[in-house]
């Protein structure tokens, strides 16, 4: 049997940082430019297959760079927060990777 929590209860940390960090690492396959965030579909390499990802990126996010900077192909590192919703009309879990940060230079080392 499934537990819930009430609605009310707080999602994040006390701090106010969400709980579940991502570092994704791969080549840029799709750019769709939104009015309020920008969305990198990134191919990321698992072994012999590899995963398609969407990440939003906040328009205020990009300090130095653009998203006209990054183009398809391009390898990139994001990192940021993971969150989730439950979408009632398809009865689905949606996981939302939202990018602190977007860079071409690949630090897997310590990518937080």
């Amino acid at each position: 049997m499934a537990r819930s929590r009430k609605a009310s209860e707080n999602k994040e940390r006390k701090d106010g940082i969400p709980a579940s960090a991502f570092c994704i690492v791969g080549e840029i396959t799709d750019i769709f430019e939104g009015k309020s965030a920008d969305y990198l579909t990134i191919k990321s390499a698992r072994g012999d297959y590899y995963d398609l990802l969407t990440v939003n990126v906040p328009v205020d996010l990009m300090e130095t760079d653009t998203i006209e900077d990054y183009n398809k192909g391009d390898t990139v590192q994001c990192t940021g927060f993971i969150s989730s919703f439950f979408d009632k009309t398809k009865k689905v879990s949606k996981t939302i990777f939202t990018a602190a940060k977007v860079s071409k230079t690949i630090d897997i080392d310590t990518p937080f």
